[in-house]
């Protein structure tokens, strides 16, 4: 089954927004970043980053549930910094690029487990995240996990 894809498709639906049609699943996406306190739809930016932090906390979940451990609080904190944020709004003299340079997240987690199972579930989250191995050899990432 190694030649499976999956596939979105994307319409203008406005200025500086789109919807994503996603099997069954229809949402709005708003501009690439912003620098506004708020806009009416998330970003680009804020849905890829979001969708990373969900892989990890599912994935968790997924390995968790392999081992009959049970979770009883889980929550991953993420942030991501891109190179050079000036470049994508075009300012003049600015350097670099608009790219990701580093994603720092940490993972707390509350279960009745010894913080050793903890700790492999974590390294068999990494390891079999699409996401985290799609991006662990462009970007730095900053992965931590807190057992609560």
């Amino acid at each position: 089954m190694t030649d499976f894809t999956w596939s979105v498709r994307v319409r203008a639906a406005g200025k500086q927004e789109a919807t994503v049609h996603s099997r069954n699943h229809t949402f709005r996406v708003g501009p690439q970043l912003s620098f506004a306190q708020s806009d009416s739809n998330p970003t680009a930016l804020e849905f890829f980053i979001g969708a990373f932090a969900a892989d990890i906390v599912n994935g968790f979940q997924r390995a968790a549930a392999k081992r009959r451990i049970a979770l009883d609080e889980l929550e991953f904190s993420v942030t991501c910094r891109l190179n050079n944020p000036l470049v994508h709004v075009e300012v003049i003299g600015e350097e670099g690029h608009p790219g990701i340079e580093q994603i720092d997240g940490t993972l707390y987690v509350f279960a009745d487990s010894e913080p050793n199972v903890i700790e492999e579930l974590w390294n068999e989250t990494l390891s079999m995240s699409p996401l985290v191995t799609t991006l662990k050899d462009s970007v730095t990432l900053m992965l931590r996990i807190n057992m609560i």
